[in-house]
């Protein structure tokens, strides 16, 4: 048989050419601006984000796979991150040829740097201006880049706090970078800390993720009837919101039932929905990576008189809570008035937990 002509496979690649990026420029700019003035109050030349919430904070840069519990030939690549200098002008990406598409695609703003990981590599089809050697892995190649732009005399703050790189692999960095002149201090509250206060267009994704989590949730209360499962009823509701542009959640939504309903952090099963049962699901609605939650319970058939009565209060709570809320409420003033509400109806002392915790930007596998 004549053998076929494989010219095409010599073609150039062809990367994705359009951005998905869910802020503009100026956006980037107007972070990159006050996470400096944060670095320089605390006295930080240069921060070093691994977090995938980080890196998307400050360059949109937004991937499926952040080499998490990666087996040790891949491990170093949990170090893939953002550098910013104090006095930078952009941030620098360090990435590898595994997700270059990616980091074209999904930044604005940023430097990119791609390393080639694995020393004598052939299997892309072309040269990288960093290439990992027996002497110099990825690591090594990013401090040393690091250094020839002067960000690695000073101090240098890392995402201890994160969980990327793993300890093992944070240990090598901070040594390198050690002994590039650097002195290493936890930075993991800078990010966060710029974070907490929202511009107008992280609030519109976050109300838009909030209806995303209504329309899901109520999916899930039509479908359910005796005989479903809570995963067949789990995949309803998530297809619910995907409809409704909605996107993975940082943490799997649970849905339980019955004897299941009181444990919060049981994952989803096959149990079926029987007649009687409470049902407790506590979903986010996720666009743009920005995630809004509800934690709701309903029963199927009547309540028993607790849950009936619990439930009633929950009602009543928010009501108050809605008529109680104004400009320059303290947390404090807020606290005592629901407190004492809750005292008037009977239930503070059957209290499992009053709190809460941030939301917003989140990746697998967590949202809070």
């Amino acid at each position: 048989m004549p053998k076929e002509n494989l010219d095409f496979l010599d073609a150039p690649h062809v990367g994705l050419a359009e951005l998905e990026v869910a802020f503009p420029e100026k956006e980037f700019k107007e972070r990159l601006k006050k996470i400096q003035a944060v670095m320089a109050r605390e006295g930080i030349d240069t921060l070093y984000l691994t977090a995938p919430e980080s890196m998307y904070y400050v360059t949109g840069y937004n991937a499926c796979w952040y080499k998490v519990g990666a087996p040790p030939a891949w491990e170093y690549a949990m170090a893939t991150g953002v550098a910013v200098h104090v006095n930078g002008e952009k941030p620098i990406l360090f990435d590898i040829p595994d997700e270059e598409d990616v980091a074209h695609t999904t930044t604005l703003g940023t430097i990119i740097k791609i390393v080639n990981d694995i020393p004598g590599a052939e299997m892309y089809d072309k040269t990288f201006e960093f290439e990992a050697s027996e002497d110099k892995g990825f690591l090594e190649l990013v401090a040393d880049i690091l250094e020839s732009e002067g960000w690695t005399k000073g101090v240098i703050g890392l995402e201890l706090g994160c969980y990327r790189p793993s300890p093992r692999v944070s240990k090598i960095f901070q040594e390198i970078l050690e002994k590039k002149g650097g002195r290493i201090v936890d930075g993991t509250h800078i990010v966060r800390e710029v974070r907490k206060y929202k511009s107008p267009l992280e609030i519109k994704y976050t109300e838009i993720a909030s209806r995303i989590a209504d329309i899901g949730y109520r999916a899930a209360v039509e479908a359910t009837e005796p005989g479903i499962t809570e995963l067949e009823l789990h995949g309803i509701m998530t297809l619910a919101m995907q409809k409704a542009g909605g996107e993975n959640a940082g943490l799997l939504n649970p849905i339980r039932s019955g004897i299941r309903s009181s444990s919060f952090h049981l994952p989803t099963s096959r149990k079926r929905i029987m007649v009687g049962d409470t049902i407790n699901i506590d979903l986010c609605g996720v666009y743009n990576r920005y995630h809004s939650n509800i934690a709701r319970s309903y029963c199927v058939g009547k309540p028993d008189r607790k849950f009936e009565y619990l439930y009633n209060v929950g009602v009543e709570a928010m009501h108050f809570i809605q008529n109680i809320l104004k400009p320059n409420l303290s947390v404090k003033d807020f606290s005592a008035n629901v407190k004492d509400f809750y005292m008037k109806k009977g239930v503070w002392e059957h209290r499992y937990w009053v709190g809460g915790y941030e939301l917003g930007i989140a990746f697998p596998p967590d949202w809070v």
